[in-house]
């Protein structure tokens, strides 16, 4: 009997059932001055696909699809601080 392994963007809920590094562990880690250096104050991590990674700039590298395609505007620092605190503030309601 054989094991399939699931695995599920926490982002976008993109589901694949292989391994063949189209997923990727993103982690964001809050340091306080307050706290010691040694320890984050707040850390969080999730799993995404290459899709969720290509719409935040996160790969060197992209799809032939999106070769030709030019951004506008990437998102700014400020949005993407955003984006994650309302899906962490959307996950405590």
């Amino acid at each position: 009997m054989s094991k399939e392994t699931k695995y599920v963007c926490d982002r976008c809920g993109h589901t694949q059932y292989e391994d063949n590094n189209q997923m990727w562990n993103i982690a964001v880690t809050c340091w306080h001055e307050s706290h010691s250096r040694n320890a984050p104050w707040g850390s969080k991590e999730a799993l995404w696909c290459r899709k969720c990674c290509e719409t935040f700039h996160m790969l060197k590298f992209s799809t032939d699809e999106n070769k030709d395609h030019v951004p506008a505007q990437p998102p700014s620092l400020e949005e993407r601080i955003r984006e994650i605190v309302k899906e962490e503030v959307g996950e405590l309601v």
